[in-house]
């Protein structure tokens, strides 16, 4: 027979796992922060802010050197409306504007009104970025474009969850 208290303590740690599986994550880095001490920040947008169908995603990476390796996901998470679905899997988006000094912009797009999304921003490492180019390669060929995994990363993941208006 268990002691009471080690079925509530079981109890906490079954519901925290769960709504750590279940919630999206939002704002800022995730547990692996600092990974080869690069760090990533998404400058223009907060966490919650409202987004036109084309918004100038801004940010920084530093030491400025990472700036090469750098890519923005974004990947669908509901919404309040009919027709907004959450996907677990992440869209990796074109090559971003970058300068030497570790900014970055990013020209996003968001399709559907009232639904909202999560950026995340992160440098990757050589198989995350073959990982990719090739959903680049499979979707410009086939016109399929599918969500992948996140692919293997060189930095922290800086992340932010915003609505279409």
């Amino acid at each position: 027979m268990y002691h009471k208290s080690t079925v509530i303590a079981y109890a906490i740690v079954a519901g925290a796992l769960f709504y750590a599986a279940v919630l999206p994550t939002s704002a800022a880095q995730d547990s692996r922060a600092g990974i080869s001490g690069i760090k990533v920040e998404i400058t223009s947008l907060q966490e919650g802010s409202s987004v036109d169908y084309i918004e100038i995603v801004r940010g920084t990476v530093s030491p400025a050197i990472a700036v090469k390796d750098l890519r923005v996901l974004v990947r669908p998470i509901g919404g309040d409306k009919p027709g907004c679905f959450i996907n677990k899997n992440w869209y990796p988006q074109r090559k971003l504007t970058t300068k030497p000094n570790g900014t970055w912009e990013y020209e996003a797009k968001f399709d559907e009104d009232g639904c909202n999304f999560e950026l995340a921003a992160a440098t990757f490492t050589s198989e995350g970025l073959k990982r990719i180019e090739k959903y680049f390669e499979i979707g410009d060929r086939t016109d399929g474009w599918h969500s992948i995994p996140f692919p293997d990363r060189s930095s922290s993941i800086f992340k932010i969850v915003v609505q279409r208006r």
